[in-house]
């Protein structure tokens, strides 16, 4: 599941946690455990998202959408602010 969830994050960019799980058929719950061993690992980071630009693999893009208050990248460099 780590590298299906990197693979995931290098194909389509920041992506929030439930669209993560939805794109793997997982539980949020799955995912969010395993991005935090990506995180210590170094390979993801956590960013915080102002809604108002939809990220790429977004299924939302709302700025109601409290899915975008989480979203992760493998770009060190993405210029959104780490959380």
């Amino acid at each position: 599941m780590l590298r299906n969830i990197e693979k995931l994050l290098k194909e389509r960019g920041p992506m929030a946690t439930r669209d993560i799980a939805i794109n793997l058929d997982s539980t949020i719950d799955a995912v969010t455990g395993m991005l935090e061993v990506l995180k210590r690992k170094g390979r993801v980071t956590r960013m915080s998202s102002p809604c108002s630009q939809k990220c790429p693999g977004c299924a939302s893009g709302s700025p109601e959408d409290l899915n975008c208050s989480e979203v992760w990248t493998t770009d060190k460099n993405s210029g959104m602010n780490e959380s």
